[in-house]
């Protein structure tokens, strides 16, 4: 009888396993493949995440994009407006329901090949856990705004 129920807790725990695994796929292509870049930052603008798309978007490796200042794709001229973006998402207020404020920039950036970007970036705060120790990670969606920029 013991040996039954061994067994089918282990046939639980393989379709359970198999269904983790599932759904862990279906968020990594979501995110790697969405049609918008997926950044994750430091409070002072370090690149700590990227997905496929927006390492294509900057036409990096995403391997030389992580630790690596957004600013360096930013053009001069255009530094401080993302600067302000940046103190922005970090001194913005939690709403009613726990959500925090999204901020919006829309800036030029330089490619990795010298050519333009006109990117939209929407941006919020993520707070770590109480007690954790870790530090606000700021997540930003990178859209390419080229088509409007065109037609207006």
């Amino acid at each position: 009888m013991h040996q039954i129920e061994l067994e089918t807790q282990n046939e639980e725990l393989k379709r359970v396993k198999l269904a983790l695994e599932e759904s862990r796929d279906r968020y990594e292509n979501l995110y790697e493949f969405a049609p918008v870049g997926y950044f994750s930052f430091t409070r002072v603008g370090r690149i700590v995440e990227a997905n496929m798309t927006g390492a294509a978007l900057l036409g990096v490796p995403r391997a030389i994009l992580i630790n690596r200042g957004f600013g360096s794709f930013v053009a001069p001229e255009n530094l401080d407006r993302w600067e302000r973006h940046l103190v922005s998402v970090l001194q913005s207020e939690v709403s009613f329901g726990g959500d925090y404020e999204k901020q919006s920039c829309e800036l030029p950036l330089r490619r990795a090949d010298g050519s333009t970007l006109h990117a939209r970036l929407e941006s919020v705060r993520l707070d770590p856990p109480a007690g954790s120790g870790a530090v606000p990670v700021i997540h930003t969606v990178l859209s390419d705004i080229a088509e409007r920029k065109r037609a207006e």
